[in-house]
C-alpha cells in the first residue's frame, strides 16, 4: 500500500503541513483514515495493523490507537477478536438498510423543507444543484459525489430537525462511502443531476408531495446504483483472488 500521506487531498496535506503543531494529530489521524475509507483509498474488509497505519501516517501508536477508536464509532473500522482490525466490509444488506433509513429521513426533511424555505435559500440551493452540474461536465467521480452530498447536506440544513440530522450524522460516512463506489457509473452522473434538478424544482415550487416523490426516486435509483457497482466490485476482487 502506497503512502496515505501522498493519497490524501492536497488541503489536509495543507493542513499537517501548516497547522501540524496546533491541530490534534488525533485529528489529523482520525481525518486521514477516514477520508481513505470513504473513497476506497483504503478498500472494504482489507485487514490493516496498527503499525502498518501508523507507519503510514508517520504518528506513534498511541495517536493511531485514538484516531482508531474514532474510527471504529464512525463505523468505518472493526476491531476482531483477535484484537487485528478490519476496514468496515459492505454488503447488499448494509446498502438496504442505509438507503432504507436515508429514504425515510429525507423524506420528511423535504416536507420541513417546503415549510420554512426563504427566497434566499432557494437561491442557495439554485447555486448548489449549479455547481454540481458544473462538476457533473468537467469533474472526477469523486467530485460529482461530494457535489451531490452537499445538496442533501443544505437540505438537511435548511430543514433544520435536529433528530433527523442526528440520525443523518451516524450514517453520513457510511453513506458516502457507497456514494463514492457508485458514482463511478458512467451512467449514474447524468441520471443523478436530473433527479437532483427534479428535487429542487419540487422544492421551489413548494410542491410536497412532488418533492417526496422525487427524494424517493432518487435515493431508490442511488440504491440500486450502491448495489450494482457493490457485485461488480466483489466479482471483480473474485476474480483476482482466482488468479
Amino acid at each position: 500500500m502506497s503512502s496515505l500521506y501522498q493519497r490524501m487531498p492536497n488541503e489536509l496535506r495543507a493542513k499537517i503541513e501548516l497547522h501540524g503543531k496546533r491541530v490534534s494529530l488525533v485529528d489529523i489521524a482520525h481525518e486521514a483514515l477516514r477520508d481513505a475509507i470513504v473513497t476506497l483509498n483504503l478498500q472494504p474488509a482489507i485487514a490493516v495493523t496498527e503499525v502498518q497505519l501508523a507507519n503510514e501516517l508517520g504518528v506513534s501508536r498511541s495517536i493511531l490507537r485514538e484516531a482508531v477508536q474514532r474510527l471504529q464509532a464512525d463505523g468505518l473500522v472493526l476491531r476482531e477478536g483477535n484484537g487485528r482490525l478490519r476496514i468496515s466490509p459492505m454488503s447488499s444488506k448494509d446498502i438496504h438498510d442505509l438507503y432504507a433509513v436515508r429514504s425515510a429521513m429525507e423524506q420528511v426533511a423535504v416536507v420541513e423543507v417546503i415549510s420554512r424555505i426563504t427566497p434566499e435559500q432557494v437561491e442557495s440551493l439554485d447555486e448548489t444543484l449549479n455547481q454540481l452540474q458544473r462538476v457533473k461536465e468537467l469533474g472526477s467521480p469523486g467530485q460529482i459525489a461530494k457535489a451531490g452530498g452537499a445538496l442533501h447536506h443544505l437540505i438537511l440544513e435548511i430543514a433544520d430537525n435536529a433528530i433527523i440530522n442526528q440520525v443523518m450524522d451516524v450514517l453520513r460516512l457510511r453513506i458516502e462511502r457507497y456514494r463514492n463506489l457508485s458514482s463511478s457509473s458512467i451512467e449514474r452522473p447524468s441520471n443523478s443531476l436530473r433527479e437532483h434538478q427534479r428535487i429542487v424544482e419540487a422544492i421551489r415550487c413548494r410542491d410536497i408531495e412532488a418533492a417526496r416523490k422525487a427524494i424517493a426516486i432518487h435515493i431508490e435509483a442511488s440504491e440500486r446504483a450502491a448495489l450494482s457497482a457493490f457485485k461488480n466490485n466483489a466479482r471483480h476482487a473474485e476474480v483476482s483472488t482466482e488468479a
